[in-house]
């Protein structure tokens, strides 16, 4: 005779513990226009400062690196769109750039970065975009934490 032994699983199922992610338009809007608004208005402070450290240091990091001419919306078209989920400060940027340091008559000769560093500057400032964009879906589809426990030790 065979004996099969049975296991038996007194944990909750984990899908009924853990809340259903809502759909929360204005705090996705938020955060696409200023990194890590949209946290603030949920109410997560921490990391919402996290994001906005962390965008920031790519996007200023990617300008200090590779200079202006980083973001480009005329020869860069799409690192241009990897780049505008930061928010309207890659607008400006690339109207700063386009405005006053490309040449009307020839498109081509403007102030462009030496060596690799204008593309280790594009490279980080669109790494900032796609870093902020899942840092929007987070704050559109939002769900709840749940509150931490205080045990007395």
């Amino acid at each position: 005779m065979i004996r099969v032994e049975r296991r038996v699983d007194n944990r909750r199922d984990h899908r009924r513990s853990v809340a259903p992610r809502r759909f929360t338009p204005l705090p996705g809007l938020a955060a696409l226009c200023l990194p890590g608004l949209g946290h603030w208005l949920l109410g997560e402070h921490r990391r919402a400062v996290m994001i906005a450290l962390g965008v920031g240091f790519l996007f200023f990091g990617g300008l200090f690196i590779g200079g202006i001419d980083a973001v480009d919306s005329f020869e860069n078209r799409g690192w241009f769109f990897a780049q505008l989920p930061v928010g309207p400060l890659v607008l400006l940027t690339d109207r700063a750039h386009q405005a006053v340091f490309q040449i009307e008559t020839h498109p081509f000769t403007g102030v462009e970065a030496i060596g690799r560093a204008g593309e280790i500057g594009t490279l980080y400032t669109a790494s900032a975009g796609i870093m902020n964009l899942i840092a929007v879906l987070d704050a559109a589809f939002w769900r709840p934490r749940p509150a931490r426990r205080v045990t007395d030790v």
